[in-house]
């Protein structure tokens, strides 16, 4: 592993970074969209990478936070660009002991994630791997609408849970405009930042535009179905 260290101020921090599982040869690949940061990191100290083709190096940090799904586990990582400048990002894996299932799962969410145009209300996509070790690699937000709503209870102002409301819908429009229907909008899968402004995430149950209502019955999470 490695060392990570910011560029100082009152939230520089010294972290470790770890080795990640598996690695791909090592390809001169065009960077896959601009570089947007929301925090930048200063010397990565010698990154033990894995490689995702577009954007280079990717490693997950130690001690970061980590979720678990039913389909794969979203680690807390660093993205370093083309100037080895490194950022914060989310990295999207199968789970360890994952089935055939998860991997058929996340290769599809690759795809869907591939294809759609970035937009305000969707979480942005850094990079992408196919394959049987599938990665993606997305923005690192703070919090999810769930975490909000453990913290103040289940009431919000009324201009809040409009203005999330509408990031909502304008995401979901996004979506639909582009053939993809997302099937399991709620709140953990509503991330937040630190304006609460709010973006769609987790496209492991979303699917390109299908043809009947029928289809609608085997997706999603029972609750918010």
């Amino acid at each position: 592993g490695g060392r990570i260290r910011s560029a100082g101020g009152p939230e520089a921090y010294d972290r470790d970074v770890e080795t990640p599982v598996g690695e791909e040869p090592a390809e001169e690949q065009p960077r896959q969209m601009e570089l947007m940061p929301s925090q930048s990191l200063a010397e990565t100290g010698g990154l033990q990478e894995l490689q995702v083709p577009g954007i280079g190096k990717v490693a997950v940090l130690k001690g970061g936070k980590e979720f678990v799904g039913a389909h794969g586990s979203v680690k807390e990582g660093v993205w370093c660009d083309n100037e080895g400048i490194a950022h914060s990002v989310a990295i999207k894996t199968v789970k360890v002991d994952g089935s055939e299932k998860c991997l058929t799962t996340i290769n599809k969410e690759v795809e869907i994630l591939a294809r759609l145009p970035r937009h305000p209300n969707v979480v942005r996509v850094i990079g992408v791997r196919p394959g049987v070790e599938p990665v993606i690699v997305e923005e690192w937000m703070p919090m999810t609408l769930k975490d909000l709503l453990n913290e103040t209870g289940p009431v919000l102002r009324c201009g809040e849970v409009a203005r999330i409301s509408l990031d909502v819908a304008k995401g979901l429009l996004h979506l639909h405009e582009n053939r993809v229907t997302h099937y399991d909008v709620k709140p953990a899968n509503i991330l937040l930042d630190e304006s609460h402004n709010a973006k769609l995430a987790d496209f492991s149950c979303s699917v390109f535009k299908v043809s009947s209502l029928i289809d609608a019955a085997q997706h999603g999470t029972l609750g918010y179905m």
